[in-house]
């Protein structure tokens, strides 16, 4: 919907009587509509409506509810799911943080000769191997939820383009039916 037809949709009111709003045009060149005259430049402009029948409003409305409302809540599961795409990777990196705190731990009760030095460095080594395995499973990580997020936009996409194009046809089939 474009930005004056829902400036239009908002000024108008719910009643359909009101088929004259003003059009002005602010100094920095904006383009406002109102109910009432806005200035010495207000220019009346003339709102053709169309009431449509009620059972036009009703398919409208069986058609718009499920259509609009599951694309958006589709899309949100689908970007949960996403998430939950690298949860085993996650479980696994908190397993070496753990693990990292373990062996930190360890490495302060070393004592202070040859032994414990060479010990520290044993628990040192391997807790750089932890953070290395970690860095590289975030990005594994990452990616994953990347891609799964992206083909929910994707997917979402597809679905929008669907849904104008069925609304699209139904609009036409609606506009060769006659009137009355």
């Amino acid at each position: 919907m474009t930005k004056i037809a829902v400036m239009l949709a908002l000024v108008l009111p719910a009643a359909a009587g009101a088929q004259e709003v003003f059009k002005c045009k602010g100094a920095d060149g904006s383009v406002t509509f109102s109910q009432h005259p806005c200035g010495d430049g207000a220019e009346a402009v003339q709102i053709r409506t169309y009431e449509p029948s009620a059972e036009e409003r009703a398919r409208a409305a069986a058609r718009a509810r499920p259509s609009a409302l599951s694309l958006d809540g589709d899309l949100r599961i689908c970007l949960d799911r996403a998430q939950r795409v690298a949860a085993p990777v996650f479980r696994q990196i908190e397993a070496n943080w753990a693990r990292i705190r373990q062996l930190e731990h360890r490495s302060r009760q070393a004592a202070n000769n040859l032994a414990g030095a060479t010990w520290e460095a044993g628990l040192r080594q391997e807790i750089a191997s932890l953070h290395q395995a970690n860095a590289t499973l975030q990005t594994s990580a990452d990616e994953q939820v990347r891609q799964a997020e992206n083909a929910c936009y994707q997917e979402r996409e597809r679905q929008a383009r669907a849904l104008e194009e069925a609304e699209r046809r139904e609009a036409e089939r609606l506009q060769g039916q006659p009137q009355g």
